[in-house]
């Protein structure tokens, strides 16, 4: 995949060393709340989830967005670059060795961010989509991507996809292969 890139670990180590097979996600919108990020950040939630996928966080002045302890930080690829807000993000367990995921690149938006888990069940990819309702260039942008990586993404029944944030599936997502990304058409 062109815009995939892979994950530093920067030394930190983890007790985990098997791929995941079950997670506990959550899934918020933040609404820019300073108020709500800082409460969010200030829990342990290391005990209780292994991934947060985040739409609307709280961005300091300095464009950065507090993570909780015990957690990585996952910026969309285009922070800081063209002058729009960050409204995307995903916090990955520490827990979660980097081995086992890599950071999936969605170029040219801070609406979207992504990562893939792979492991003994195939690949799990979450895309984490921040969706206005005014328009429809998020989903657009997300489809393109999906349907130009697709084979990197979605293979076949043991290669998984999660949207969150997105208030419907996507149109035509699965068009130039003539089957649903999710529901593969048995032949």
């Amino acid at each position: 995949m062109t815009s995939m890139s892979e994950h530093q670990t920067n030394g930190i180590q983890s007790a985990n060393t098997q791929p995941p097979t079950n997670l506990k996600i959550l899934q918020l919108n933040l609404n820019k709340s300073v108020q709500a990020h800082l409460e969010l950040t200030n829990k342990k939630l290391s005990a209780n989830w292994d991934i947060i996928l985040i739409q609307e966080p709280h961005v300091t002045a300095f464009n950065y967005i507090r993570t909780p302890y015990n957690f990585r930080q996952i910026y969309p690829a285009n922070r800081g670059r063209d002058g729009t807000t960050v409204r995307s993000a995903i916090w990955v367990n520490k827990k979660l060795e980097t081995k086992h995921w890599k950071i999936i690149d969605i170029p040219n938006t801070n609406y979207i961010t992504a990562i893939q888990i792979k492991g003994t069940y195939g690949k799990l990819t979450i895309f984490n989509i921040y969706n206005d309702c005014k328009h429809s260039r998020n989903e657009d942008k997300l489809r393109s991507f999906i349907i130009d990586n697709l084979d990197d993404i979605y293979r076949g029944r043991n290669d998984h996809m999660i949207w969150a944030g997105l208030q419907q599936t996507p149109p035509a997502m699965g068009q130039k292969r003539g089957y649903s990304p999710i529901h593969q058409n048995s032949n």
